[in-house]
């Protein structure tokens, strides 16, 4: 039966009450009842045997295969120049993407460099302060002890007096 819907074959069969030879011909698509097998071929491809030139210069069926071939070489060509067309602009389009990508990456390269020595300027001056700091510290506690070496009870005592001396002068 012809290729068609499940329902619509189910039709056919029922139409002709399961027989085959009763379904029409041209519901049947290949006979494999018969061994005619004239459903086997549509009627065009008999129309074409039948019409066949069989002259072997200049038949007709030769130049309607050539010129369908030239046709398909044609239809062939212009697919493989869009195909080609496709695949530059994809290479170009590829190159563009690759080259903004590089930019992008060199720029935020560039950006973290500049940034990381900003930070490392930055610790190099935290740095330095700290080592002023500590030996500012060193050189007090440098100075107290030697001050404390040297200070006894009578330099002690001058000393506070002469503290108290500036005191009272400044006050009045």
């Amino acid at each position: 039966i012809r290729l068609t819907t499940p329902d619509r074959r189910e039709a056919i069969l029922r139409r002709a009450h399961f027989n085959p030879f009763l379904i029409p011909a041209e519901d049947v698509l290949i006979d494999l009842l018969t061994d005619s097998g004239t459903s086997a071929m549509s009627s065009e491809q008999w129309a074409g045997m039948l019409r066949g030139d069989e002259s072997y210069a200049g038949a007709r069926s030769w130049f309607h295969f050539e010129r369908v071939l030239r046709e398909a070489d044609e239809k062939l060509a212009v697919i493989e120049t869009e195909i080609e067309q496709e695949r530059r602009t994809a290479e170009r389009d590829s190159a563009a993407d690759g080259e903004r990508i590089r930019a992008l990456t060199k720029s935020d390269i560039e950006k973290i460099s500049q940034a990381a020595r900003a930070e490392i300027a930055a610790a190099e001056r935290v740095g330095s302060q700290e080592l002023r700091a500590i030996a500012a510290k060193l050189a007090t506690d440098r100075a107290a002890a030697l001050i404390r070496e040297q200070l006894n009870a009578a330099s002690e005592a001058a000393l506070f007096e002469s503290f108290v001396g500036e005191l009272t002068r400044a006050a009045s």
